[in-house]
């Protein structure tokens, strides 16, 4: 499993974090159908919270990727930015990419970062493509591992995605 400071700390460097207002305490593991969320308290006692999903292989239930939707502030402006972690082994000159079920065209992430656990990469989210997520059944995610002649390809559910960006202010 991916250490979610890790996760936490790559999202940070990202773009600047935006906290969950006072007013809207939530839970660390509130689930939103196929999406939970994963929450921590800032340096500045602020709440951090990201909407996350995990996946798996449905035959071997090995780690394929975990999703995440953070919410940015991006020039003053509300903004959301979309993290993959995936395993180690990525051949990291092919950029991840998404697509949602019913669309041709893939959109890129762009890879960031890796560990010795993990890598990221990410996409900052144009307010169009939050308004498709929102209306969509699932996106289909990508990503070629170094050791691999094809890429891995996986569904992603957006069950549950409206409420929980709604939870986070988005």
């Amino acid at each position: 499993m991916i250490s979610k400071n890790f996760f936490y700390a790559a999202f940070c460097v990202l773009v600047v974090a935006a906290p969950v207002s006072a007013q809207q305490k939530l839970e660390n593991g509130t689930s939103f159908k196929d999406w939970r969320l994963a929450c921590r308290a800032t340096e500045g006692g602020a709440q951090f919270c990201t909407l996350i999903q995990q996946l798996t292989a449905r035959d071997s239930g090995k780690f394929l990727a975990e999703v995440g939707l953070q919410p940015a502030e991006i020039e003053g402006k509300k903004g959301l930015v979309m993290a993959l972690s995936t395993p180690t082994d990525m051949a990291l000159t092919m950029n991840p990419g998404y697509r949602l079920s019913y669309e041709t065209d893939v959109l890129p992430m762009q890879w960031r970062t890796c560990s010795a656990t993990a890598c990221l990469a990410s996409r900052l989210l144009q307010p169009e493509e939050v308004s498709r997520l929102k209306r969509g059944h699932k996106i289909l995610l990508g990503y070629q591992p170094a050791k691999a002649t094809e890429s891995t390809l996986f569904e992603v559910s957006l069950s549950g995605v409206t409420a929980g960006l709604a939870a986070i202010g988005r």
